[in-house]
């Protein structure tokens, strides 16, 4: 028995090892991490196995492959519960159809470690067929109230299980009947997890379909916008020469302190514009749109440009990333009293790297994404969603930070450098 015990732990084991590694996100760790935590795990199972008590088993297994996967994947918790409820229905699965398979057939005398054996086999063929739905499952568009709906029928048959002491199946005198109502169970179990996979599926086309219906809007403001400023730039260039014409007037009537504040005036308000070249000359085109709201608010740009090649995204997801960040900057730089941007791009073998930073009074941070404190907190929240999705279509990082001592919102983008 003992040594059953041991070869069906270790099998479990690596079984269960497969699942989470097929069906969860990893994340790094050593060998010896590994390795001492499973050695602990195996031998709490083999200690609980030798009281022979379903309900305890069960329990303990719940909790060591929950902490497993706790310490090994960096999944949603709820995706993990989930899987991990998945993983003890199936399990509970397979050893009951197992056990009347053998009773039905008059094989309940055979060597004890070959019905072990059988029933781990079974539930690797289960777990095998459930991994290959892995594509349908994304976990950016699993929500609490699927994941309830997915794991209500394995974790009502583990509890069931659970509170009957496993006495209603193993004592059942029709083993046929049996078999076939556990093997309804795991089909209905299977379409369940089918057609979670199909909503999931729906909705994340639904999601991008309003990602792109949003990010079409913006771009059509922000076209609508630089067409306004360049319009506005050509009726100024048309004024310019009523401007020289009224200065000329000042001139000669000698009034030069006048003349002084009308140069200074036409300064202020208009040439100014033109000196803002930060020697991106995207970002350069996305600034002129938003050039009179930057001075208005007397908003002071700093520039730490080195050239990057941006050619594998296209115009408008760099336009996305770049008009979002640039337009959260200006809002929360308008709540402040010192008020100033600063844009830097460095590249290097490995990597190129768009870093942002703004003034900001104080933000509210929910589930990793920053939100403004100001009344369009909602669109400023989303802006940083569109940035995030934008930058992870082309396999990218963003990071958002608020530096509590420097008063000041940071996003940092990096991007794999495929050039050098």
């Amino acid at each position: 028995m003992i040594y059953t015990i041991i070869f069906s732990n270790i099998i479990e084991l690596l079984i269960f090892s497969f699942f989470y590694k097929s069906l969860l996100s990893l994340n790094e760790n050593n060998k010896h991490t590994y390795l001492i935590m499973y050695t602990l795990c195996f031998l709490i199972k083999c200690v609980i196995n030798l009281f022979n008590n379903v309900q305890l088993n069960i329990l303990v297994s719940f909790f060591i492959y929950l902490l497993l996967i706790i310490k090994f994947s960096n999944s949603k918790l709820i995706y993990k519960l989930l899987s991990l409820s998945i993983y003890e229905g199936l399990s509970i699965f397979s050893e009951s159809i197992t056990y009347h398979f053998f009773q039905l057939f008059s094989l309940m005398n055979i060597n004890e470690f070959l019905q072990m054996f059988f029933s781990k086999m079974c539930l690797y063929l289960l777990i095998f067929l459930i991994k290959n739905y892995k594509f349908i499952i994304d976990e950016d568009y699993i929500d609490l109230k699927n994941s309830l709906l997915l794991s209500f029928q394995p974790l009502s048959i583990i509890i069931f299980i659970y509170v009957s002491n496993g006495e209603i199946i193993i004592n059942s005198k029709n083993s046929v009947l049996t078999i076939f109502s556990l093997a309804l169970l795991i089909i209905s179990n299977f379409i369940s997890f089918y057609i979670f996979g199909e909503t999931i599926k729906k909705n994340k086309i639904k999601k991008e379909l309003d990602f792109e219906k949003i990010r079409i809007k913006e771009n059509e403001l922000y076209y609508s916008s630089l067409k306004k400023s360049i319009y506005d730039f050509k009726a100024y260039r048309h004024d310019l020469k009523h401007h020289f014409s009224t200065l000329k007037s000042m001139l000669y009537l000698k009034k030069y302190n006048e003349a002084y504040e009308f140069v200074d005036s036409l300064y202020d308000k208009n040439c100014e514009l033109l000196d803002i070249r930060s020697g991106d000359e995207f970002i350069d085109l996305v600034l002129m749109s938003r050039l009179h709201k930057i001075y208005s608010l007397n908003i002071k740009m700093d520039f730490e440009i080195r050239p990057l090649d941006l050619n594998f995204i296209n115009y408008m997801d760099l336009n996305t990333i770049y008009a979002n960040i640039i337009d959260n900057a200006i809002n929360s730089c308008e709540k402040c009293k010192d008020r100033h941007i600063k844009i830097q791009t460095k590249s290097d073998n490995q990597y190129q790297i768009i870093k942002f930073t703004n003034s900001c009074i104080h933000t509210i941070e929910i589930n990793d994404t920053f939100i403004s404190s100001n009344k369009e907190s909602d669109e400023h929240g989303y802006g940083l969603d569109n940035i995030k999705k934008t930058v992870k279509k082309y396999d990218g990082f963003v990071q958002f930070k608020f530096d509590v001592d420097s008063k000041e919102f940071i996003t940092i983008i990096i991007f794999k450098n495929n050039t050098k």
